[in-house]
């Protein structure tokens, strides 16, 4: 029973891990115009400055009350893009000193921008965090290169990489349909070689039983598994890779380590 466990420690993590990336590894959309498309990738900017430059654009809003040009909403992603052109328009209409303030946050938030921008990744959507949310604002992700956070720059299009026609930019407010990725569960082979479990051409082996179906195999594997695990975790075990530790003890069989713990307990409770 213990070596068991052992096993299923060491592989079962690798092979869970290795099913995770198994996932169907594309969001689902389709669009109102009645095409679809396999997202593979979506492309994510550096978080901090964007972060940074989001908050400047707010209050450069505010500063720029009553200032318009016709382009669009100050705080808009849009004006990043706009760039230049925007700051040329304001220069001649911006007139007040808290709208030349603004202007120069403006500028300021664009600069961060583009640095954001500069930074950005495609990143595959099993990555991405709260990717099962069709809302790409709370979208998030991590990169273990330099361990920075990457986010969805706020635009209404955002820029991915297709199964279909590579990089494309999606009006994701023309988005009519989303299917997030859906996790595949283990197959046969995969749950017999995670719990060990053989066939020898009768029946199904798993340690001294033998079972007509399966599925009574796996169920009992199943469920010592979750039991020994429960035991560990009340007795304070762990276990290294190579024995299971108890306070200062070191056990090669689960069962020696319970028994300790078991038998301090007991005599705590005798005191």
């Amino acid at each position: 029973m213990c070596s068991k466990l052992a096993l299923y420690e060491n592989s079962a993590t690798r092979i869970g891990e290795k099913l995770v990336s198994m996932v169907n590894q594309t969001v689902q959309v389709g669009m109102m115009s009645g095409k679809r498309y396999q997202i593979e990738e979506v492309f994510l900017c550096e978080e901090g400055q964007l972060r940074k430059a989001q908050a400047l654009r707010a209050v450069a809003a505010e500063n720029l009350a009553g200032v318009s040009t016709g382009i669009g909403f100050w705080g808009s992603p849009e004006w990043a893009l706009g760039g230049a052109l925007a700051l040329g328009l304001l220069e001649g209409i911006a007139s007040s000193a808290a709208a030349k303030k603004g202007m120069s946050q403006l500028e300021e938030a664009n600069q961060l921008s583009a640095a954001a921008q500069k930074e950005s990744e495609f990143v595959p959507v099993c990555d991405i965090q709260n990717i099962a949310v069709p809302h790409p604002g709370s979208w998030r992700a991590v990169l273990n290169a330099n361990r920075k956070w990457y986010a969805h720059n706020g635009a209404s299009f955002i820029t991915v990489r297709t199964s279909e026609e590579g990089v494309i930019c999606l009006a994701w407010d023309k988005v009519e349909s989303f299917l997030a990725p859906q996790p595949m569960q283990p197959s046969e082979k995969q749950l017999m070689e995670q719990y060990g479990i053989t066939f020898d051409g009768v029946r199904y082996c798993y340690k001294v039983q033998r079972y007509d179906k399966l599925s009574d195999a796996i169920g009992l594997a199943q469920y010592e598994y979750s039991s020994e695990k429960q035991l560990m975790e009340q007795y304070g075990i762990t276990f290294n890779g190579v024995q299971y530790c108890y306070e200062m003890q070191r056990y090669d069989k689960l069962s020696d380590a319970i028994g300790l713990a078991q038998y301090e307990i007991s005599r705590m409770s005798g005191l």
